[in-house]
């Protein structure tokens, strides 16, 4: 009897020592997580950060123009364009083409951020001005629905190209934006 009580005795003691040496190791753990967090996050008020926020204008503005354009390309002007346009087959079928192009372009531009050194600001803003150009050439091409000469002025291979090249611009803005950021920005 007296072998069993020392037994548990050992064993509650044994499981005291695990619950404290876990516990301390849980504090150790949480102690480095909060060494390792950013002093930005930490030590700003609610006001410096809103601030912080407006000072990165820069570059969301841009972010937001090629957001924007991309949006309106996809979800507007690639849907009314087609070879012939009064067919609705060969519009679907242009815009799933139009949008496997875009994402084509934006897959190389987004997987081949690392081998470029960042962009100055002025590439950064020129990018979306020149995706929001593309917008209004394809918005352009839309109204002129069948009006336009199909021998000059439509040609399928040149306008899934200009998808692709869009699906560039957009692709170079995001990973060169944020990557701008972290080279330009002060964030400790």
């Amino acid at each position: 009897h007296r072998d069993a009580e020392e037994n548990v005795e050992k064993n509650s003691s044994l499981e005291k020592g695990r619950d404290s040496s876990s516990s301390n190791e849980s504090r150790r753990r949480s102690e480095s997580v909060d060494n390792q967090t950013s002093p930005i996050a930490v030590t700003l008020s609610g006001m410096q950060r809103f601030r912080f926020f407006l000072s990165l204008w820069p570059y969301t503005v841009p972010l937001f123009v090629v957001y924007t354009a991309e949006y309106c390309l996809q979800s507007g002007v690639w849907s009314a364009i087609g070879f012939p346009v009064s067919s609705a087959s060969a519009r679907d079928n242009f815009y799933l083409r139009a949008n496997w192009c875009y994402q084509g372009g934006v897959f190389l531009s987004r997987s081949s951020g690392s081998l470029f050194a960042p962009p100055s600001l002025g590439i950064l803003w020129l990018l979306p001005s020149l995706q929001a150009a593309l917008f209004g050439l394809f918005f352009w091409f839309a109204l002129l629905g069948d009006k336009g000469d199909e021998g000059t002025l439509y040609d399928r291979g040149a306008f899934l190209v200009l998808c692709s090249v869009a699906g560039l611009f957009g692709g170079a803005v995001y990973v060169h934006g944020f990557k701008l950021i972290s080279v330009t920005m002060d964030l400790e």
